[in-house]
Order: structure tokens, then C-alpha cells, then sequence
């Protein structure tokens, strides 16, 4: 079976679909998600992977994953017309040779979004670009690194390290790797997946479960009292000022 709830959360709590990630992962996703949140991960690519997304989304924050060729199952999703809150994409955002609009136009709406705040949207890239030119004719795809840079404007092209580029929530990653590099994509999952999801996914979660302008550890209750405190305290000042003793200016 492909399909494992890894970790179930409360009702509202988060819900994280991730695609196509080994069950070696699936510690890692739960230390770096963390415990609040439901995880399904799927081992291998979902017969319905739009069916099951659309099954599985709760009230809490939506988050999708994927990883490699899973990446296809996030954008189906998306085009399908999921609502999601946040999507996390890892070396997997191939597209056609020429590239149909509509497989841009999906990563370029998340960017954009995640640029004015209103989703979190992570990216990331190797430089195999030997599925570009080495392939035979009729076989060959846009890279990862191509689409990236094709639908964010970003330079993600890493001879040496890794290049960041960060805007608002969102955040890009290509790493350098050689045009055709079993290794790096490897990498990509083993230990770039669990990295992402620590350094983005888990923060941003924390966000808007604790958003800046609410009082943290206060209930509902506990702020209306608070707030008829202050009333009171309020009225009872208007009242020392209108009828106690005056004293010297």
C-alpha cells in the first residue's frame, strides 16, 4: 500500500499530503513537521493522486509536498482546484518541451502568492539539464531549474554550493550538481526534504497557529474579562477626576 497516515493531529490542526517519499523519511517528517499536524505520505505515485488530496483535506491549514515525480501530483492537484495554504516542491518541477502554459501558470500563481504573503511557497533545484538536450528528440522536458527560473524570474543556477532567493514566504533553493546527478537528487530527498520542511514549514506553521496581534495564552474568556476590567478601571478614573479633590495645577 502506498498511502500511510504517519501521524494523525487534532481536527483543526494542519493537514501535510506528501508525495512520493521513501518510509525511510517518514521519522524525519515527523520531527521536522512536528506533532501538531496530521502527515499521509504516499511511498509511491497515488493511482488518484487528485481524488485522494481532495479525500484527505480538513479545516486546518493545507499543505502539500512533493518530491520528484510527486512534484506532478502537487501541480495536479492545483490544477484541479485544491485550496491549499502552503506547497513545497522538491527537484520535481518538470514541465513539457515547450512547456504547455498551463504547467508554468501554476508554480508562477503559488510564487506570487507567497510573495504578498497570502501562502507559503518552497522550491527547489538541481542543475540536471541533460533532460533538456541528451534525451532523444520527443522525450526531452523542461528541467526543474528551467521552470523555476522561468516562473519566478530567480537565478537558481548554482555552479558551486547553493543559491537562495527569498521574497516574503517565498523561498528558492538551487543547488549545484552536475547536468546529470543520480546523487544530488537523492540528496534532494534524504536530506533537503526534511531540511525545507524544518526551516519553512514548521516556523510558518507555528505563525499562524500564534499570529503577532493575538495575546498569546489568553482565551476568549480571559480577554473579555481583561477587557471589562479595563472598563471598569476606566470608570472609576472618570469618576476621581469629576468629583475628588482637586488639587494644584
Amino acid at each position: 500500500m502506498s498511502k500511510h497516515v504517519i501521524q494523525q493531529g487534532g481536527v483543526d490542526e494542519p493537514i501535510v499530503i506528501v508525495y512520493f517519499v521513501a518510509d525511510r523519511l517518514f521519522d524525519d517528517l515527523r520531527e521536522s513537521i512536528g506533532p501538531h499536524a496530521t502527515i499521509i505520505a504516499f511511498t509511491s505515485r497515488p493511482p488518484e493522486p487528485i481524488t485522494h488530496t481532495l479525500q484527505e483535506l480538513g479545516p486546518g491549514p493545507r499543505i502539500l509536498v512533493g518530491y520528484s515525480a510527486g512534484c506532478q501530483d502537487v501541480r495536479a492537484a492545483l490544477w484541479a482546484g485544491v485550496e491549499v495554504d502552503a506547497v513545497i516542491v522538491i527537484d520535481g518541477t518538470h514541465a513539457s518541451l515547450p512547456p504547455e502554459p498551463r504547467q508554468l501558470a501554476c508554480w508562477a500563481a503559488c510564487a506570487d502568492r507567497a510573495r504578498r504573503g497570502e501562502m507559503l511557497f518552497v522550491a527547489t533545484c538541481t542543475q540536471q539539464t541533460y533532460v533538456e538536450t541528451q534525451l532523444a528528440k520527443g522525450e526531452r522536458y523542461l528541467s526543474t531549474v528551467s521552470v523555476l527560473e522561468q516562473v519566478t524570474g530567480a537565478e537558481l543556477r548554482a555552479r558551486h554550493g547553493l543559491i537562495e532567493r527569498h521574497e516574503g514566504d517565498l523561498h528558492l533553493h538551487g543547488y549545484a550538481s552536475a547536468i546529470c546527478d543520480h546523487d544530488a537528487h537523492v540528496r534532494q530527498q534524504r536530506q533537503v526534504l526534511p531540511e525545507m520542511l524544518r526551516r519553512y514549514l514548521r516556523p510558518w506553521l507555528e505563525r499562524q497557529a500564534s499570529p503577532a496581534d493575538a495575546p498569546c495564552g489568553l482565551t476568549d474568556e480571559d480577554r473579555a474579562q481583561a477587557s471589562a476590567a479595563v472598563a471598569g478601571s476606566l470608570r472609576s478614573l472618570a469618576d476621581g477626576l469629576d468629583h475628588g479633590p482637586k488639587g494644584d495645577a
